[in-house]
């Protein structure tokens, strides 16, 4: 997995995820569009992945991506 937005295809998509984690669609539809996941939410979705077999989402590869995504700086 490369992105966030791989992370959550690999845990079935965004409808999937957000009826596993019981969150509006809307939300984890945003961190996919926004290639960020709260720190916050990465236990459950770790737990997630290990229910469904999918190994490679950890908290330190969601750690590893959060660092990697770029910042966008805004005006003062």
């Amino acid at each position: 997995m490369k992105s966030i937005p791989d992370v959550i295809e690999a845990l079935g998509g965004s409808a999937a995820v957000s009826a596993a984690r019981e969150l509006p669609y809307t939300t984890v539809a945003s961190w996919k569009a926004r290639c960020a996941i709260p720190a916050r939410e990465w236990p459950g979705l770790v737990k997630l992945a290990r229910e469904r077999g999918k190994h490679g989402v950890t908290l330190e590869k969601l750690a590893e991506l959060h660092a990697a995504k770029p910042r966008v700086r805004r005006a003062a």
